[in-house]
């Protein structure tokens, strides 16, 4: 995974959907993309976090998780863009994982941009990521848009 280089040519969901597809040729794992909402191009600070949030977690969905499935979602509307990615990984549990340098990382760079990010235990096991980016420079408020 750390070969893995952003092109700023590709930014944005195609930048997505070539990592996802290089993790899934090196890994095994199968990575259900679903996009939806109206896909804008995205400022290239957005494009990047995202990049590296997806990333990062797909790494440690493979060092840590023993899964096998990681679906994972994106959804744009006026406001923010949601990316979700839920895995079926052996995390069980009412209580998330202890963020590493990873997991804090992914926070970090949501905060900073005014969004934010939170992981959750799925039933009967699993783990799953929402990261939510903020399109303008205004934070993102408590009344979130469904997709």
């Amino acid at each position: 995974m750390h070969q893995m280089v952003i092109d700023d040519a590709g930014l944005g969901l195609l930048a997505l959907k070539s990592l996802i597809k290089l993790v899934q040729e090196q890994s095994g794992l199968s990575i259900p993309l679903t996009v939806s909402g109206t896909v804008t191009q995205w400022k290239p600070e957005i494009a990047e976090l995202l990049y590296r949030v997806l990333q990062e977690a797909l790494t440690n969905v493979i060092r840590h998780a023993e899964a096998s499935i990681v679906e994972v979602s994106v959804c744009e509307n006026e406001k923010e863009i949601t990316m979700t990615l839920k895995d079926d990984g052996r995390c069980t549990g009412d209580v998330p994982p202890l963020p590493g340098f990873g997991l804090s990382g992914m926070r970090a760079r949501c905060d900073r941009a005014g969004g934010s990010f939170l992981i959750r235990n799925c039933q009967p096991h699993g783990l799953m990521i929402i990261a939510k980016v903020p399109l303008h420079n205004s934070s993102i408020g408590d009344d979130d848009i469904e997709c």
